[in-house]
């Protein structure tokens, strides 16, 4: 018997796994299709700091009695520190890296216990303005607290108003912040959206290796089938047109419907697919967009515990009225930002409050950690970098030249790395935000002619995947049958 050519051979092994993986994968195509056109109009449930600081309760500065260096007593590797007021009371926030939050109460000193369920329905109450129909919990993960962010606040109460919307709101059973709310319809359709598109699920969620490990495999295999059936269509066509055939496509029934239009909506197909996993990325192929170590404590120029020092109570005063106040150290120099209903505050020890930060110590900093830094233009609101990296409007941005050639983002509140954008980030922002979220300058600030582009995609996509399904049960059937 005569060989296939080398090939043919190759050709035949191709269609075998694109037909089988495809088969299993047909219907997870149809799901990240469909539930990508319910995100266009209902994200995953988020309350972001803006609304968390206007509804939460000022600090009553005057019942302040410790300062900030005294509440990082004996935590000389603090890396944060907060001011907030938990349920009436003002209590400093410490972070140190490994060991979670620790609570120091700011009107006597001493450590604060474990929030009740009747603190969190009173803070739940005020924030919201509504009655509370019930307190559940503390629950250590929820279907909308299972992200990694959430987890200095851990365990959550979960506070049912008995408002019209159906609305949940998860209080720090720690901190007494409110850190999450869902309504009843952001609930129902995110089953339908987010939670089916990222494979959300919280048993699998709250383990992060886990889930990581999961979801890239699952895409990247999603990866080679559409790149497999993508060459195999543009193959089958050209061998029918060679034949001077008329039609586009050899196939009869659905199997060529799935031809025709995985020819139509191959392209698009093949970059939502991979630029959805290179979502699931996480420095693997690209870098993270996040500053070094060294860099950042070269920024710093010192320890937080020695810097906040200077900061006295008469200082913290004059920040009234505020929701938090949040420690910062930038050049060595110990900085409280005040956080609340209105614009911002800033402070540095003996000074005014002000807006943002000193421009000439924020160049200080920035060129203790990149030397050769110079700052750029003032990125604007539709600066694709600052909206790829979920970044707030105002940053200040500083440009590295070769061999190094960055884009640094620098909060001009806290002094704190927001990206850097070097050269492989930035490929990333175009091969994951651009195509995947359409989250690019002209569509970012156009969300009705965003949303439709997104739709029209998603629903040829949709239609190129539900022919897919068919095929795949029909010769399953016939496998099977």
């Amino acid at each position: 018997m005569a060989k296939r050519p080398w090939g043919a051979e190759a050709l035949r092994q191709l269609a075998w796994f694109h037909r089988w993986a495809g088969i299993l994968l047909c219907l997870m195509f149809a799901v990240w299709f469909a539930s990508g056109a319910v995100m266009v109009f209902v994200p995953f449930p988020a309350l972001s700091d803006g609304a968390r600081w206007a509804g939460s309760p000022t600090i009553d500065m005057g019942a302040l009695t410790v300062p900030p260096a005294a509440a990082l007593a004996g935590a000389p590797a603090a890396t944060g520190l907060r001011l907030i007021n938990r349920a009436g009371r003002p209590i400093y926030v410490v972070t140190v890296p490994g060991r979670g939050d620790r609570l120091v109460a700011a009107d006597e000193g001493l450590e604060a216990g474990t929030l009740t369920p009747g603190q969190a329905a009173l803070v739940a109450s005020r924030f919201a303005g509504a009655a509370v129909a019930r307190v559940e919990g503390p629950y250590p993960y929820d279907q909308w607290i299972v992200h990694q962010r959430f987890d200095s606040g851990r365990p959550y109460y979960r506070v049912v108003l008995g408002d019209g919307a159906g609305t949940w709101l998860y209080v720090s059973a720690l901190t007494g912040e409110v850190a999450q709310r869902a309504t009843r319809g952001e609930r129902l359709w995110n089953w339908c959206g987010a939670v089916l598109h990222w494979v959300y699920v919280t048993p699998l969620r709250q383990d992060w290796g886990l889930w990581n490990q999961v979801v890239w495999w699952l895409s990247f295999s999603a990866v080679l089938t559409t790149m497999a059936g993508l060459w195999l269509g543009i193959q089958r066509t050209v061998t029918a047109r060679r034949g001077r055939r008329a039609r586009y496509t050899p196939f009869p029934g659905w199997l060529g419907w799935h031809h025709l239009t995985g020819l139509v909506a191959g392209t698009f197909v093949a970059t939502w697919i991979i630029s959805g996993w290179l979502s699931m990325d996480h420095g693997r192929l690209f870098s993270t967009g996040e500053a070094p170590a060294d860099h950042v404590a070269a920024m710093r120029g010192g320890a937080l515990p020695t810097a906040v020092a200077a900061l006295s109570l008469a200082d913290l005063r004059l920040l009234a009225p505020a929701a938090e106040v949040d420690f910062a150290i930038i050049a060595g120099q110990g900085v409280a930002v005040a956080h609340g209903s209105g614009a911002p505050q800033v402070l540095l020890a003996g000074d005014r409050p002000a807006a943002t930060l000193p421009p000439d110590l924020l160049t200080q900093a920035v060129r203790a950690a990149w030397p050769d830094a110079v700052e750029g233009a003032t990125p604007g609101a539709d600066d694709l970098y600052l909206l790829a990296e979920g970044l707030p409007p105002g940053m200040r941005r500083f440009s590295t030249p070769a061999p190094v050639r960055a884009d640094i983002y620098v909060d001009v509140l806290t002094g704190r790395v927001g990206a850097v954008m070097d050269d492989s980030r930035k490929l990333y922002a175009w091969l994951y935000y651009a195509l995947h979220t359409f989250t690019v300058p002209g569509l970012a600030s156009r969300p009705v002619l965003r949303a439709t582009v997104q739709l029209a995609l998603l629903s040829l996509g949709l239609a190129f995947s539900v022919t897919g399904v068919v095929v795949g049960l029909r010769r399953l059937r016939r496998r099977l049958g």
